[in-house]
């Protein structure tokens, strides 16, 4: 992500980018302390390394996490990890918490330079 920022950047000195829809799916409840594909962890950690690297970037003036919550999508073809869910949101399906929205409670309130504290 850090060479493509650096190439649009580099690209285009004078402008001020948005970072939008990026993220990770995770598993409601599926939990891994290797941090495997699909575990609150990983998508805990992606948010979090990703944010770390906006504050490296002073051109981006602001971000939009995707998304808040789990939701029905008809294009995804059902597998061992979901059945027609998109599975991004930091909140389930059923609207509970995800580690991932502890992790972007922590970086709104605690003070991330993007959100102007």
């Amino acid at each position: 992500m850090r060479r493509m920022l650096d190439e649009v950047l580099a690209a285009n000195p004078n402008v001020a980018l948005l970072l939008t829809e990026f993220g990770a799916d995770s598993v409601p409840g599926y939990h891994s302390r290797a941090r495997d594909l699909w575990s609150e962890e990983y998508q805990a950690d992606l948010l979090q390394a990703i944010f770390r690297l906006v504050e490296d970037y002073p051109q981006i003036v602001g971000t939009f996490p995707f998304c808040f919550s789990d939701y029905r999508d008809p294009s995804k073809v059902p597998n061992g990890y979901w059945s027609e869910l998109n599975l991004k949101g930091v909140v389930s399906y059923e609207r509970r918490k995800k580690k991932a929205f502890g992790a972007l409670h922590d970086i709104y309130v605690g003070g991330n330079k993007k959100l102007g504290r």
